[in-house]
């Protein structure tokens, strides 16, 4: 029988497993998340490339976060144009056009919304599968989510009320 490998690292501790990655025997103590050395996650984390499930989750959850920032923002300025359009368009000998692209205006808001709800929606459940984990704070926090998903929301709502009235 052979003697027992040692941790690259440690040379004194006994490998508890090889690294799934580069394959250097380590320690539990240099193992992240039972599979990957301290090396190979710094090295990831440098290039931007998730090492586990949960990192996968929370990566999701920050591009989906990104995502429904910007749609907002366009809902904003979507919001803004409708105003401007319903201020000035007739002042400016553009009464009969002002209902058409009104309603097309209205048609993308709602489309737009409903993608900021759906990218909402799912960056919270993202968020929640990459806990517990480093850089979890912020990543798509619950109120923040709540009120993307509301504002997203709002555009839909607002257009059935248009419709029933």
């Amino acid at each position: 029988m052979g003697t027992p490998a040692s941790c690259v690292h440690h040379p004194t501790r006994s490998a508890a497993r090889s690294c799934a990655r580069c394959g250097n025997f380590v320690c539990s103590g240099c193992l992240i998340s039972g599979a990957i050395c301290t090396e190979c996650k710094a090295l990831l984390n440098r290039q931007g490339i998730p090492y586990s499930d949960e990192e996968k989750a929370r990566a999701v959850a920050r591009r989906c976060f990104g995502a429904a920032r910007r749609g907002v923002q366009g809902l904003f300025a979507l919001g803004i144009s409708m105003i401007g359009l319903s201020l000035f368009g007739a002042s400016v000998g553009l009464g009969s056009l002002v209902p058409l692209v009104a309603m097309g205006l209205g048609t993308l808001g709602v489309i737009l919304g409903l993608c900021v709800a759906g990218l909402s929606a799912f960056g919270l459940m993202r968020s929640q599968a990459g806990r517990p984990g480093p850089r979890v704070a912020g990543v798509f926090p619950p109120i923040t989510g709540g009120f993307f998903i509301l504002l997203g929301l709002t555009p839909l709502v607002l257009g059935i009320a248009l419709l029933l009235s």
